[in-house]
């Protein structure tokens, strides 16, 4: 019965919400998706009354490269690479082939610890490939380990 109920609140709320999301039930202004930032999200490292003059994007630009798009068509260049973590770019093919095979990895087995006791087979294969490429393309040939942890490093 509790589950009943909560399921129904919850039905309630997504249905109330809707309005409220749809783009066409707004001005699709920088200012106005700007003034809905301020009042919902929280920004680490900033003062609200420094984020008045934002820039709001809504998408990557269609060829792949660093463009992104602002809510109110303007193009940029994306200088900043996303602070680091599109440092892959915006290539939808390329990140489509990513994302597939992320989640085919995910499926499989998404987190085991290499700490202490403990491998895993993409771990290895990946050590592997790793320790080839290193010694047999950049001759590197006194290297006969990796070290993998969490993967963020690669983008820090």
């Amino acid at each position: 019965m509790v589950e009943i109920q909560q399921r129904n609140i919850t039905q309630q709320s997504e249905q109330q919400l809707k309005p409220t999301l749809q783009p066409s039930a707004i001005q699709d202004t920088n200012e106005s998706w700007m003034r809905r930032d301020m009042d919902s999200v929280i920004h680490g490292r900033l003062m609200l009354d420094q984020h008045k003059g934002g820039i709001v994007f809504k998408s990557c630009g269609e060829k792949g490269n660093a463009e992104l798009i602002d809510v109110e068509g303007n193009s940029y260049l994306d200088a900043f690479s996303g602070l680091g973590n599109t440092s892959l770019g915006y290539n939808k093919e390329y990140l489509k082939e990513i994302a597939e095979t992320a989640y085919q990895q995910f499926i499989t087995l998404p987190f085991t610890s290499l700490q202490v006791h403990y491998a895993n087979v993409p771990a290895i294969l990946c050590a592997e490939k790793i320790l080839h490429y290193a010694r047999d393309v950049c001759g590197f040939t006194q290297l006969d380990k990796v070290f993998l942890s969490g993967g963020s490093e690669c983008i820090e």
